[in-house]
């Protein structure tokens, strides 16, 4: 519910709560909407290497980005500093401000949610239709599922100063490089090799299942491939070395795959697209989890 519907269906003393960036309407279902004051409102234009972030902060909960590299497609996600939406299936539509009330309200769709830092992910497409209702002067805000208290929270993207903070990631946009080859790494590093399905190879230490910054990192990007198309399957694949006993091999091998696995699901990937294996040293790979990615299976 956005601050206009307020006007109308909510007393005055509920108004005052948006000066703070944080609403509880009444009456109506129980809910806590999220969305920056009028006089707090801004947009950023970050940049980095390979690409142009666009930044809207939402106080109390955290912040709107936009992402795109030059001749890639654009996403769009929340980061939030304490998960409040919930978990399940939440709605988008695209809301008149309250300072005009006689704007159409647009149903953007229904958006998958989760509990994680990163509770919304949009694809390309629905990425432009928030970045269009906003250049359009409406308000996207997204509702959350209702809770067992009966209580749920809203998110708003308020459209001040947007134009001129969009007209400038577009410029970003079209001052950065092309993305560059990535220079080959050391075996013991992580290894792509689209061709034959494997993404990712992680080698670990002697008894260790951590994984370092830089897998870490690999991994955000295949969840983002994962996302990206809902036909592909994560096959997760622990290996050992012939250092240890043949059943402490299977257990290091079964804790390595299944820190990679724990990654993906807090990443957002759903249990039934992860596949995972443990070899122990059966097939002289080393002290690694390989990670491939295969289309899902028809039925």
């Amino acid at each position: 519910m956005t601050s206009d519907r307020l006007s109308t269906r909510a007393p005055r003393h509920a108004i005052c709560w948006l000066v703070l960036g944080l609403c509880v309407p009444a009456p109506g279902p129980a809910a806590i909407h999220y969305q920056a004051p009028l006089d707090q409102a801004q947009w950023q234009v970050e940049r980095n290497k390979e690409r142009c972030l666009l930044a809207h902060q939402i106080p109390r909960y955290g912040r709107v980005v936009v992402e795109g590299a030059p001749g890639g497609q654009q996403r769009l996600y929340l980061d939030a500093v304490v998960p409040r939406l919930g978990s399940g299936t939440g709605t988008l539509i695209a809301a008149a401000p309250f300072w005009n009330p006689d704007r159409a309200e647009l149903t953007l769709g229904t958006i998958r949610l989760n509990d994680g830092p990163r509770p919304v992910e949009l694809d390309a497409p629905m990425t432009q239709r928030v970045l269009d209702s906003l250049a359009d002067g409406l308000v996207p805000t997204l509702s959350g599922p209702i809770d067992e208290a009966g209580m749920t929270s809203r998110v708003s993207v308020m459209p001040v100063a947007f134009s001129q903070a969009y007209q400038s990631y577009q410029d970003c946009l079209a001052r950065q490089p092309a993305p560059q080859p990535r220079a080959a790494r050391a075996p013991d590093a992580t290894r792509v090799a689209r061709a034959s399905g494997l993404r990712a190879a992680f080698s670990f230490p002697s008894h260790q299942s951590q994984l370092a910054p830089s897998q870490q990192a690999e991994l955000d990007r295949i969840i983002v491939e994962l996302k990206g198309n809902g036909a592909l399957v994560a096959q997760i694949d622990g290996h050992g070395d012939d250092s240890q006993r043949r059943l402490l091999n299977l257990e290091l091998s079964r804790r390595r795959a299944d820190t990679v696995r724990d990654y993906l699901l807090a990443g957002g990937i759903p249990a039934a697209r992860l596949q995972t294996t443990y070899h122990g040293g059966q097939q002289r790979k080393g002290r690694r989890v390989e990670i491939r990615l295969i289309t899902r299976p028809a039925g």
